[in-house]
């Protein structure tokens, strides 16, 4: 619907081995948007922790082992510092990284310009 402000992320359940999919609120998809891109697609595994930044510069995969073993609380006031104050992020917390089955995402949100 437009300008609901709605994401989905859409995955192979861990659980089940099938299609899984989750709706979120919040600013994710509309930034997303204003940053050029209408999806993302991921796919395989990264070898080393990892993150996606994207931006009105494009998308680029990074290293985080500084991320690693933090929750998404504190990934994303690390990230505010590396990247931008203003930034959104979406992260996994140790849960996720132990591959919890039932892990999940968070979405976090800084002020963003405009």
């Amino acid at each position: 619907m437009p300008c609901s402000d709605r994401t989905s992320v859409l995955t192979k359940s861990p659980l089940t081995g099938i299609w899984a999919d989750s709706d979120v609120g919040g600013k994710f998809g509309g930034h997303l948007k204003k940053s050029g891109f209408d999806g993302i697609i991921l796919k395989g595994k990264a070898l080393r922790p990892s993150y996606l930044l994207i931006n009105e510069s494009g998308a680029e995969i990074r290293e985080a082992d500084f991320l690693w073993k933090k929750d998404t609380y504190e990934t994303h006031e690390l990230l505010k510092h590396e990247v931008n104050s203003a930034i959104s992020t979406m992260s996994v917390g140790p849960a996720g990284e132990k591959g919890v089955l039932r892990a999940l995402l968070l979405y976090q949100t800084g002020r963003m310009p405009g």
